[in-house]
């Protein structure tokens, strides 16, 4: 999709109110980071959307391996992201913080399929040329953990999740329900379950299990 074409669409996002923020899809918020940066060149509202992007995208987008729609707006969310800090460094800023930033969003961009065409330059080799010295950014874990139990009355099951830190990384995480748990204090948790049809136990579960990480993360 080119520029024009984005900024269009951004804008028909932005001014017809398709909904109001709490009830947009990652797309959506994809959209208004587009508009932020592109024509409005506002880099930390741009930031803010398309990690929103990312935090409101499915458990299918952000852990399966298909190419759906939703898994495209999350490597688009990667890119933006990477360019941003990428245009960071290039205007003075922290150069180490801002590129180990950049490769790592970048990266993240690449593992999950971003398809590079006009609006999505190859920013990663170029980087990679004019920054070899800098390394991709570790992301830092919080130090604070919480334990926890989530117990459904009857054996054992296994969750699927991805753990989505504060500074946008996803990364793949797997629990055992009736099992103690560490669970990252400021960290979001999209789950899965995997319980071979035993679904309606596992769903109650899943109603526990969010209610408690919902306490759990204001408390955080």
């Amino acid at each position: 999709m080119g520029k024009w074409a984005y900024r269009l669409i951004s804008l028909f996002f932005l001014l017809a109110g398709v909904a109001q923020a709490d009830n947009w899809g990652s797309h959506d918020y994809l959209m208004a980071g587009v508009y932020y940066l592109v024509s409005q060149e506002d880099r930390d509202l741009a930031e803010v959307q398309f990690r929103r992007a990312i935090f409101s995208s499915s458990f299918g987008a952000l852990a399966g391996g298909s190419e759906s729609q939703d898994r495209q707006v999350v490597a688009e969310a990667f890119y933006f992201l990477g360019r941003i800090y990428y245009e960071r460094a290039s205007i003075g800023g922290n150069i180490p913080q801002n590129i180990g930033r950049a490769k790592s969003y970048l990266n993240k961009a690449r593992e999950y399929g971003i398809v590079h065409d006009r609006l999505h330059p190859p920013l990663l080799e170029e980087i990679n040329r004019r920054y070899p010295e800098v390394a991709v950014l570790d992301w830092e874990k919080s130090a604070k953990v919480a334990k926890a139990v989530f117990e459904i009355g009857r054996g054992s099951y296994r969750i699927n999740a991805v753990r989505i830190g504060n500074e946008g990384d996803v990364a793949g995480s797997k629990f055992l329900t009736d099992e103690m748990l560490d669970l990252e204090c400021g960290a979001r948790y999209k789950m899965e379950p995997d319980v071979r049809g035993r679904y309606g136990s596992m769903y109650r579960a899943l109603v526990v299990l969010g209610i408690c990480l919902a306490v759990w993360l204001v408390r955080g």
